[in-house]
């Protein structure tokens, strides 16, 4: 099974990139690319299981998006990679149980290596649940 990716970058030349190097990714799906808060909350909406995140985001930050009533909603909530050039809310970030911080500018091998830790969470996760059940 694919796990569906949402892509949250303001820039877009970043964003076309990161979103191209998802969908070159075995195992991951591009669910959806959006350049903004109101978007990326839209997007919710179709359940993402990762979200590759940008802190800053115009009127808002990526922070913002993780203190947002439709992702706290979101059961089981998706891994979360901060993709970002700013290296001062990696404590906020990992607070709001971040799989990864990565910082731009960034290559493939290190956002791929960010995708994979968050397939590790998620697996870890569902193992946990599965032995709840």
């Amino acid at each position: 099974m694919s796990l569906r990716v949402l892509v949250v970058e303001d820039e877009p030349l970043n964003r076309d990139f990161v979103a191209g190097l998802v969908e070159g990714t075995p195992g991951f799906s591009l669910l959806a690319a959006c350049a903004d808060l109101d978007g990326a909350r839209r997007a919710l909406n179709r359940r993402p299981d990762v979200v590759l995140l940008d802190v800053q985001l115009g009127r808002g930050t990526g922070l913002d998006l993780l203190d947002d009533p439709a992702f706290a909603a979101l059961d089981p909530p998706p891994a979360v990679v901060f993709v970002t050039a700013y290296d001062g809310y990696a404590v906020a970030a990992f607070e709001r149980h971040a799989a990864d911080y990565v910082r731009k500018p960034s290559g493939q091998k290190r956002l791929g290596a960010a995708l994979e830790r968050a397939r590790r969470r998620l697996e870890g996760e569902r193992a946990r649940d599965d032995l709840r059940a």
